[in-house]
């Protein structure tokens, strides 16, 4: 699990810089960055599908949640919705015993990512005002945004047949509960501070 953790984190780290790129370069143009966006980051999702911890044949484990989550909760409904569809039929096309369970945990991140979104959206302005306080709370929130992700994650376990939840869950709950959290919450931080830059280039642009 640490050899694909591993990879899969370096290659959130190389498609946020993609990510970012394809923001500034459509700047103004919301619905496109949005469509390839979401696209990009589906196909991130592919890619961490096909290098995952595998526990048995069909019953996998990656960082899809943390990449379906960062989705939502930066890029909102139309992004995450496109990155939610793609990994989803991509897991459903993987098929196995732990379909279900792999489809739902795609599916809780991409809802409670895009309520945050939404939730970040209306109080964005008022923490922008308090810039030493700000940092603070975003990384809280990140890392409790990360928290909500993967206990559901967790609990879409109990859906596996044959009662394989009660080998997966003990097995994977160290990882879910607290290495991915972090992962996600520094993920975040990378987020946060790129979306900073190009609010202070927006900024010095109109003065």
């Amino acid at each position: 699990m640490v050899t694909s953790l591993i990879q899969n984190i370096a290659i959130l780290i190389s498609i946020s810089v993609v990510y970012h790129f394809v923001s500034r370069s459509f700047h103004g143009k919301p619905a496109t960055i949005s469509i390839l966006n979401g696209v990009l980051l589906g196909v991130t999702a592919i890619i961490a599908m096909l290098t995952p911890f595998e526990f048995e044949k069909g019953i996998f484990y990656d960082t899809r949640s943390i990449i379906v989550g960062i989705s939502g909760f930066f890029g909102g409904p139309l992004e995450g919705i496109i990155t939610t569809v793609i990994a989803s039929a991509f897991r459903i096309y993987r098929g196995g015993p732990g379909m279900t369970a792999g489809t739902l945990s795609i599916v809780w991140s991409a809802f409670i990512s895009i309520m945050a979104f939404l939730t970040r959206s209306k109080v964005k302005e008022t923490l922008q005002r308090a810039h030493l306080y700000s940092n603070l709370i975003s990384t809280a929130g990140c890392l409790l945004l990360g928290l909500i992700i993967h206990g559901g994650v967790l609990l879409a376990q109990l859906t596996l047949p044959k009662s394989y939840w009660q080998k997966v869950i003990p097995l994977i709950i160290p990882a879910y509960l607290i290495v991915y959290p972090i992962v996600f919450a520094l993920i975040c931080m990378l987020f946060l501070d790129n979306e900073r830059l190009m609010q202070s280039q927006k900024q010095l642009a109109e003065s």
